[in-house]
């Protein structure tokens, strides 16, 4: 088997938003994310999740600065700078303009950055110590940060540059509409979704489990965030879901029962049918997604 690249799981996801300061107070309330710091230099603000019987936490997950609300960019993690130097030097073998290892944050040591064939910017990043958990309680047992999902005008070429040159596996497909991707054995660490332009369609977070979706929509509820669809069950990675849209416009994934995928070598990755296209895989329990989900 080929060397792969070092590349472990989604690390951060950098957003940019008009009003970083009420953006983490609306995600701490709502979403329940535990703020882990500022930096003064970017100006950035740090959250994560605060998973119940944990005593450390990663000290970011998502990455707030100031601008137009958009992605900026998101990283994946490795293990050590061993390795961020091999994936430098293995992608450069492979034709990609890379910049790095350098240090492009204060808030954290060298990384690597490249652009992905759809323009998006890439970050590899050394897995950085975990911190204390914030002493807040939280509305629901949100897990850890899973997954991007990213609109793409051809999302088949996405898909393939992914597995090419990033040594991502397909793990399910709806030919020439939705492609999803891991790195690890979590069905799902990067999607890609036919869209208009290249951007985001949608963060997913892990929630513990069921019970955990429903005491999500009561908080929600209390706190005047409407859920945008679900919950229901996805056909690809089989897992629950609830989608809801924050007041910046951005879309965000609370899901639970994970399907992984241990053994590389035998699974076949799953073809769904385009004549159901999205709205048969998207949801297996039966209602449609709304206008403004597709």
């Amino acid at each position: 088997m080929p060397d792969r690249l070092p590349v472990t799981h989604l690390d951060h996801i950098s957003l940019r938003v008009p009003d970083p300061d009420a953006a983490a107070a609306y995600y701490a309330r709502v979403m329940g994310l535990g703020e882990t710091g500022r930096d003064a230099a970017t100006g950035t603000i740090h959250l994560t999740s605060l998973p119940s019987g944990q005593a450390a936490v990663p000290p970011r997950e998502i990455v707030l600065s100031r601008g137009d609300v958009s992605l900026d960019h998101f990283g994946l993690g490795v293990p050590d700078d061993a390795a961020l130097a091999r994936a430098a030097e293995m992608l450069r073998r492979r034709g990609v303009d890379v910049e790095g290892p350098r240090g492009f944050e204060g808030f954290q040591g060298p990384s690597v950055r490249l652009r992905d064939c759809d323009g998006h910017v890439v970050e590899l990043v050394v897995t950085p110590r975990r911190v204390p958990r914030p002493a807040v309680s939280t509305p629901f047992d949100l897990v850890k940060l899973s997954h991007v999902n990213l609109r793409s005008a051809d999302p088949k070429r996405a898909a393939r540059w992914w597995q090419d040159v990033m040594d991502f596996r397909l793990s399910d497909e709806i030919p020439e509409t939705f492609y999803w991707l891991r790195c690890n054995p979590e069905h799902t660490v990067v999607a890609f979704v036919r869209g208009g332009a290249a951007g985001l369609h949608h963060l997913g977070y892990e929630i513990a489990s069921w019970d955990e979706i429903l005491r999500l929509g009561d908080h929600f509820t209390a706190n005047g965030a409407q859920i945008e669809f679900g919950p229901g069950r996805h056909g690809p990675g089989h897992t629950i879901f609830v989608y809801f849209v924050d007041p910046w416009g951005l879309r965000w994934e609370a899901l639970c029962d994970i399907a992984r995928i241990e053994d590389d070598a035998t699974y076949v990755p799953g073809v769904w049918d385009p004549a159901r296209g999205r709205l048969g895989a998207v949801n297996l329990w039966g209602p449609k997604p709304p206008q403004s989900f597709m």
